[in-house]
């Protein structure tokens, strides 16, 4: 490991992709040592599979807790059920790990055969149920379709030598969108249980159910993923000194006309709600359908200034404020599309009977996610187009 890298560090001074260089540079050693290096380190990891191959065949199992150890990560069965425990461990002040109403393991002190076991059950006995919600495939197709859309956002190729513009590879792009819908709706299909301890502290969430936390702490993450966004162009604006001037680059008129849109788009999600709550199946339906309309209006004056934009050779002239802009933008734009998606499933429903009968929780979470969507533009707004 040490004879591969460690050249590297030498090597700071060499340009990366050079392929000939002239002997005067003294890299040759230095890179000829990397490739013993990286040949020995090679060949190193097929002792490992030799030995993965001969554990595999050769000698007794070595069980759950081959080591004698005392912590968690070697208190449940080999292999490991896909929920790990069925009762969340408790720890005691002198260190003993208790497994809902089993025997504790103290701290340090021998095990007999019952390690291995969650909920305190018997190295004889039943083992612990599997919880098939663990196994499901979709989240592994919407990893290959996150896959699929940037490789082809990576393999595209320049449309135009001079000047140089990228041309993504759009079937690829399709593929992944394709796929990651596909799976998308079949990761709503399924049934998810949730299997709580009821000896574990809930202050200060005791009065919130567990869905609204969820959607709180998921906004939580949102509120830090744009943070970090608006935060990178807050460092681009204050070291870059030719930011165009507030109304130059990105026209207000459009920005204004975005803000009223998605501004009206919440009252209609508020009536929404409110509609579900009254039992009245005709205002909930149409403020669904005005909340996807105005959300659609708001993509599509974004869109057009998008193209405008794009056409107009912004990333030559400003190419820090423009890369901001589009991908601060382009990312508010997808939550805004997922918002809409959100919106044809309720729809759905409403028109189905849905949400009048006390079960409008959804259309409630629905909300606060399309609230912040609203809040995170009333951030972006100013700051591309006023500022």
């Amino acid at each position: 490991f040490q004879v591969l890298y460690f050249p590297m560090f030498l090597l700071l001074d060499m340009p990366r992709r050079i392929v000939t260089y002239t002997p005067q540079t003294d890299w040759g050693l230095l890179n000829l040592t990397a490739t013993l290096g990286g040949f020995i380190f090679g060949g190193a990891q097929l002792l490992l599979f030799y030995n993965l191959y001969r554990s595999s065949r050769v000698g007794p199992p070595s069980g759950p807790n081959p080591w004698e150890a005392w912590t968690l990560e070697w208190a449940l069965p080999s292999p490991p059920p896909p929920h790990d425990f069925d009762v969340i461990p408790t720890f005691q002040a002198d260190g003993t790990i208790r497994f809902g109403s089993g025997p504790g393991l103290p701290n340090g002190s021998g095990h007999s055969n019952e390690i291995g076991y969650p909920n305190g059950s018997s190295v004889h006995g039943s083992t612990s149920p599997l919880h098939h919600e663990g196994l499901s495939p979709w989240p592994v197709l919407m990893a290959f379709a996150t896959f699929i859309f940037f490789l082809g956002l990576t393999i595209g190729k320049p449309a135009n030598p001079q000047p140089v513009s990228y041309q993504p590879f759009w079937p690829l792009i399709a593929d992944g969108v394709i796929l990651g819908i596909i799976s998308l709706f079949g990761y709503s299909r399924e049934t998810f249980t949730v299997h709580e301890d009821m000896h574990v502290e809930s202050w200060p969430f005791k009065q919130v159910p567990n869905m609204k936390l969820g959607i709180w702490t998921f906004l939580g993450a949102e509120v830090i993923f744009f943070g970090v966004l608006i935060g990178s162009y807050f460092f681009v604006r204050t070291n870059d000194a030719a930011w165009p001037p507030a109304g130059t680059l990105f026209d207000i008129r459009n920005g204004f006309a975005m803000t009223l849109v998605l501004l009206t788009s919440s009252l209609t999600a508020i009536m929404a709600l409110a509609s579900a709550r009254a039992g009245n199946r005709s205002g909930l339906i149409v403020s669904l359908g005005g909340t996807l309309i105005l959300g659609a209006a708001f993509l599509y004056i974004k869109a057009g200034e998008w193209f405008s934009l794009g056409g107009s050779g912004v990333f030559q002239n400003y190419s820090l404020p423009a890369t901001s802009y589009f991908i601060t933008t382009g990312t508010h734009g997808v939550h805004v599309f997922a918002g809409m998606c959100m919106t044809v499933y309720l729809l759905a429903n409403a028109i189905r009977g849905k949400y009048l009968n006390g079960d409008h929780t959804t259309l409630e979470h629905f909300g606060l996610y399309w609230h912040f969507v609203d809040i995170v533009w009333v951030f972006l707004f100013p700051l591309f187009y006023l500022i």
